[in-house]
């Protein structure tokens, strides 16, 4: 299984894809992810892996890697020569902006894109995809190279209607499995998101709790691993695979 997991800015993208990550290696599978946000720091980190070198930097930087890109060897990329491992979880990073003026992130998306088509999954094994932010990969067509997608939707209104457009762009690339799932929601909040969402279609597969544990390890820069949303991301785990199998 390939999965994007994405969203507007802070609805808790790299939070989810961690406990994901976490809960799919305790069922016995090879979990990777795959840092695709050239924007946000955290995700290493909240894995309690220090600083890796990403692809990008594996290939000279944006300088080497446009070379190899411009020369029309993508075939040639390979996500075995960087990355790090913690508890069964291997983390593998596309590339970050460093530096002011140094250009677009263009360049990450398509390496994103191209690393993405070139994996292979087995059967026991999971590639979980922190995309960036917004809709933008949805523009690029990164995500055709998924099995499935799972928008994060936070309490705001924002969210919700993102969550519409971003199904719309999916069935643009042909993508049928997009499924949501609610983040930092109570009984109040997840009802009002649902009551919304059940007007357009978009169908909502699981939700996760708000957490003070895990708000505060992200305040306090220390690994995500709190208790009540990682038992709710066990039970959407389970769900993610019931839903895979069943429309396979």
């Amino acid at each position: 299984m390939k999965i994007a997991i994405s969203g507007k800015g802070g609805c808790g993208k790299s939070t989810i894809t961690v406990l994901l990550s976490r809960a799919f290696s305790r069922m016995g599978f090879k979990v990777t992810v795959l840092d695709a946000d050239e924007s946000n720091i955290g995700l290493v980190r909240m894995l309690g892996l220090e600083c890796i070198e990403s692809i990008a930097e594996a290939y000279g930087g944006r300088k080497g890697l446009k070379k190899v890109l411009d020369e029309g060897l993508e075939g040639s990329l390979r996500i075995d020569i960087v990355g790090a491992s913690k508890d069964n979880i291997k983390v593998v990073r596309i590339g970050k902006i460093e530096k002011g003026g140094e250009g677009c992130a263009c360049l990450f998306g398509v390496l994103a894109k191209e690393v993405l088509s070139s994996i292979k999954c087995s059967e026991n094994e999971v590639v979980l995809v922190d995309m960036d932010a917004g809709i933008e990969h949805f523009g690029r067509g990164i995500d055709r190279a998924v099995d499935a997608i799972l928008f994060i939707v936070d309490p705001t209104f924002d969210s919700i209607m993102l969550a519409e457009k971003a199904s719309r762009m999916a069935r643009d690339l042909g993508v049928t499995r997009f499924m949501v799932v609610l983040n930092k929601v109570n009984e109040e909040t997840s009802s009002i998101i649902k009551d919304k969402l059940s007007r357009t279609g978009v169908r909502i597969i699981g939700s996760l709790r708000y957490d003070p544990e895990v708000m505060m390890e992200t305040l306090l820069g220390l690994p995500v691993i709190g208790s009540t949303a990682m038992n709710d991301a066990i039970e959407l785990a389970n769900t993610i695979i019931k839903e895979l199998k069943g429309s396979a």
